[in-house]
């Protein structure tokens, strides 16, 4: 699959050439990373195994490299997709464009069952995949074109969100990244030249950088929580059962920049949308719940809606967030 052409150049051989020098500067600049490739050759790899790759490997970030193309010379610039809504025609398009691939697979429907890659409605239901990761996916989309427009190598056109079926079963944050179009005469110039490659790889390397370091302050702080409770020896008894500000919620979504809750009205029975800032993260948490048993109804009726299947449960005691078995138990013989 040559992918997108210019009129000197393949994408096929500029993706391959980015991918193995980001490669090379994420292994040298975060030692404890292990870098897998989908490809590191001039060989097709379906788009299936692609993304099974990295959930076979339990990976933490995919990140697929691509050059763009339009039917007009004049567009040139970056964007960074996330899985999701295609929201304009183009973006449309773009998804049929990359997912034509699957035209060179053999024994395609074994994979992806009737899902034709020119069908406008086999990419309306693939955009109703939900992505359990999906703020982790826009705050490294944005980190990227951030970096991008920072950096003075590219013009970035933002981040969008489409249907590309080699995000669509991603069990980790996963970005799609358009380099630039080879369509454009400058853009094709600079993903051909050896100083723009290392560039575009520089600055995904710090989009990265920065990415992996919120993670780390985050799990630092999920430890020290962890060990925390494990000092904590508590035996629920007669009058810990019934703690009056131990309580359950559903949490529904969370993103580093606080963002608006299109289905809002929806959640108007259990109270509305709560956010909670904590650990530098915006909660979206629904409901104030005094039983499992309760929270645990709300939460099957919310995953009825698409977008919020990977919302779950969670337990405060007062403003403090504890472990929900250790809620359960405060709670048990409560009606």
């Amino acid at each position: 699959d040559h992918g997108c052409q210019g009129q000197y150049s393949k994408e096929k051989h500029l993706t391959l050439e980015m991918a193995l020098k980001l490669g090379r500067l994420i292994q040298s600049e975060f030692s404890e990373i292990q870098v897998v490739y989908t490809r590191q050759s001039d060989v097709f790899v379906p788009l299936h195994k692609r993304i099974g790759l990295a959930n076979d490997l339990n990976a933490d970030l995919f990140i697929s490299i691509h050059c763009n193309a339009l039917g007009v010379s004049h567009i040139k610039g970056s964007e960074t997709y996330i899985l999701g809504l295609h929201r304009a025609e183009e973006n449309l398009e773009l998804a049929k464009r990359e997912n034509a691939s699957i035209l060179l697979e053999d024994h395609s429907s074994d994979s992806y069952g009737d899902y034709q890659p020119d069908s406008p409605f086999a990419h309306i239901v693939m955009s109703n995949f939900q992505n359990a990761y999906l703020n982790q996916s826009l705050d490294l989309a944005k980190r990227i074109e951030d970096q991008f427009e920072n950096s003075g190598v590219s013009r970035s056109l933002g981040v969008k969100q489409a249907g590309f079926v080699v995000l669509r079963e991603a069990t980790m944050p996963s970005v799609l990244i358009e380099t630039g179009f080879l369509t454009n005469q400058e853009d094709e110039k600079r993903l051909n030249s050896e100083e723009g490659q290392k560039i575009i790889t520089s600055s995904i390397l710090k989009a990265i950088g920065e990415y992996k370091k919120e993670l780390d302050q985050l799990n630092l702080i999920d430890e020290s929580q962890k060990d925390k409770d494990i000092l904590k020896k508590e035996t629920p008894t007669a009058s810990i059962i019934n703690v009056p500000n131990c309580q359950f919620k559903v949490q529904i979504m969370a993103s580093s920049k606080r963002l608006s809750i299109s289905d809002e009205e929806y959640f108007t029975k259990w109270g509305g949308v709560e956010i909670r800032q904590e650990n530098g993260w915006h909660k979206y948490l629904v409901g104030s719940f005094k039983t499992w048993t309760e929270t645990l109804d709300v939460l099957k009726s919310i995953k009825t809606i698409p977008q919020y299947q990977s919302a779950f449960i969670v337990a405060y005691e007062g403003a403090e967030r504890i472990p929900v078995e250790k809620a359960k138990e405060l709670t048990k013989g409560r009606k």
